[in-house]
């Protein structure tokens, strides 16, 4: 199999991904006319999708996406040093507003301080 096809597959997972992530769950007849596909080729991309636990088939018939994505997400975000993100988004704004800035996380009733720039 030529490179070009490895990346136009996953183009198309992608895609497929992500308008589902947009509409929520739907038909393979929908997905298919949204992304200009034939049936087969977006039944192969989704049962991938499903075989690798990022997709599900509801009983109704329609694709959906499952959480797995968000455990990715949360084991990069584990992995990411919020501080370094955001601490030059903090300065520029302590800097405009010529005020404390103050970055923190809320749990429940709680306030936990992150990071401060005065």
């Amino acid at each position: 199999m030529a490179q070009n096809s490895f990346v136009q597959s996953a183009e198309r997972i992608f895609s497929i991904m992500e308008i589902l992530a947009e509409r929520g769950p739907m038909t393979l007849t929908a997905i298919s006319k949204e992304l200009g596909l034939h049936k087969t080729t977006v039944s192969r991309l989704a049962g991938s999708l499903i075989s690798m636990g990022y997709a599900k088939r509801n009983p109704d018939g329609r694709y959906a996406l499952t959480f797995k994505m968000l455990g990715l997400a949360g084991r990069m975000l584990e992995k990411t040093d919020i501080i370094s993100l955001s601490r030059p988004h903090i300065e520029r704004l302590a800097e405009i507003s010529g005020e404390t800035v103050h970055f923190v996380r809320r749990e429940g009733i709680w306030i936990v301080y992150i990071d401060k720039v005065e």
